[in-house]
Formats: structure tokens, sequence, C-alpha cells
């Protein structure tokens, strides 16, 4: 047996473990459509490229739950949860290993940790094992090139665990039971995307496009094309000022105003991202109950 045959066996072993339907991480599907395919039991139309950045995460998230059976021998692991199983679970807090390229990494540690659908997933997962109020959900980034290691912690309430699983028990609901072929594929892009030129599905969902013929661009092409690319860049500024300006007005001032709930902390940052945002962070989330 050689290490790819190796690997294919554990990854079909850790599939077979998965709870049915969707999981936590699944509440912010990559493509909708493929994730509806793999839900209504569609058999893989095209083989897999081989083990790659995914096989090396789950590898490391194997060590990550070693090392915690050994420093902490109250700390749960492998506890397969309704929606998923989180990689530790401490006395009032979900822990939860994410491993990163090198460039998410940073991205992560200059826009003020994980996005909103990392802390969903976690917040899924306090849900499930009963955590209350003022618990912590924590995120271990580890940088696989790299080595770097990054700390996140956030507070977790109630109310949003039970809101992002009601969330999650819709969006099953909707991708098992509609036609895949109707649902979108969210900002993928087909040929040329990392993650279309390796979907399992990507012959029958691109169908003729496949290798679509692409008409040389001419001249009025390129300038419009320069000039969308100029816009959207002032799109994005745009917005990240309106953003801020939103975020100077909310602070500080949790609540509900007509509908929306608004939840306001500060937490360190962590060592290794200090050089890049100061000392502190402002967590913000805003959740529509109306």
């Amino acid at each position: 047996m050689n290490l790819h045959e190796l690997l294919d066996r554990w990854e079909a072993g850790r599939a077979a473990e998965r709870p049915a339907g969707l999981t936590a991480s699944g509440l912010h599907p990559i493509c909708p459509r493929q994730t509806a395919l793999r839900l209504q039991g569609m058999e893989p139309t095209d083989d897999e490229p081989g083990h790659g950045a995914n096989t090396v995460g789950t590898a490391l998230h194997e060590v990550y739950a070693r090392l915690w059976r050994a420093a902490d021998p109250e700390a749960v692991v492998e506890r397969s949860g309704r929606h998923g199983t989180p990689d530790v679970v401490r006395k009032g807090q979900i822990r939860d290993l994410k491993t990163l390229n090198r460039l998410k990494f940073d991205l992560w540690a200059a826009q003020d940790g994980p996005p909103d659908s990392v802390w969903d997933q976690l917040s899924i997962y306090a849900h499930d094992n009963g955590l209350t109020d003022q618990d912590a959900l924590v995120v271990d980034a580890w940088c696989r090139e790299t080595g770097r290691t990054a700390t996140y912690q956030r507070i977790y309430l109630v109310h949003d665990g039970e809101e992002a699983v009601q969330r999650l028990e819709a969006l099953g609901a909707d991708l098992a039971g509609g036609d895949p072929w109707e649902i979108g594929t969210g900002d993928r892009r087909g040929r040329g995307d990392f993650f279309c030129d390796r979907c399992p599905f990507r012959s029958p969902c691109l169908g003729e496009q496949m290798w679509p013929d692409e008409p040389p661009a001419d001249a009025a092409d390129l300038a419009a094309a320069a000039q969308e690319y100029l816009a959207a860049g002032q799109d994005e500024k745009d917005a990240r000022n309106r953003k801020e300006a939103a975020k100077k007005r909310l602070r500080e001032r949790p609540g509900t105003y007509d509908g929306w709930r608004v939840t306001y902390s500060v937490t360190d940052v962590p060592p290794a991202v200090r050089e890049v945002k100061g000392y502190t962070r402002e967590n913000i989330r805003i959740t529509y109950s109306g």
C-alpha cells in the first residue's frame, strides 16, 4: 500500500463517521449546488485530483486533538454532535482548529480575525453541546506554510446558537429537497476556478462550457475592463468607509434597534497580530430578528 492509497482509506473512514445532513461548516457552503448533490446522494462523476491542503489540514486536526488530550484530561475530543464535531469541548468553552495558508492567515490578522462563517460554525457546536451565555468560542489558527499560530476568542450567546441552527436546518432542507441544477453555485466562476476544477461533479455542472473557446479581447473590450476595474475599486473603498462610519456609531452600544440586534465586545489581540492591529479588537455582530 502506497501513501496515496493510505490517505484514501483514512479519508474514507472519516467521511463514513460524519453525521447525515448538513453539518455546521455547511451553513456557508462554498458551492450550494455541490452541497445539494452530496446531500441527495449523487455519485461523483469526476475524479478529485489527489490529496491537497484539506488532507494536510485533517492530519493537523489529529495532532491538535492529541495535544489537548495530553494537556487537559478533562477536555473532550471526538464527541460527535448533532451537526458535526468540534475539535475540543472544555468546561465553558468550545475550541476549533483552523489550518490556513499564509495568505489567509495574514488576512485574518489584518481583518480582525475569522469571518462570521467561522463564528457561526462554533456557535452551532456550542448550541449542540449546551454552552450558556458568556461561555467562550475559541478559534486556534495554524498556518500550514509557516507554522505560525494565533488564537481568537469571542463570547457565546445562546441566541446566536439558536439562530444559526435554525438557518442551518432551513438551508439543509432546501438543498436536500430542491433540484440541484436550479440551485446557484455561489461566487464560483467555472473553468479556471480552483474549486470548480477539482469538483467531483464538474462535467455535468459545466457541460459544454467545460472548455469554452474564448474569443480574443479587442481594444474596446480591454478599455471597458479597465474602467470596470477602477469603478469596482472605488466601490470597495466607498463600502469600507461606510462600514467604518457605521461601526463608530455602534461602538459600545449593544442592544436591539427596530429588530436589528447588535452585540459588541472588545478582546485582546493575540501577540502574533499585535503589530498589525494594536492591542485590542472590536467585535460587532448584527442579526435581524424583527
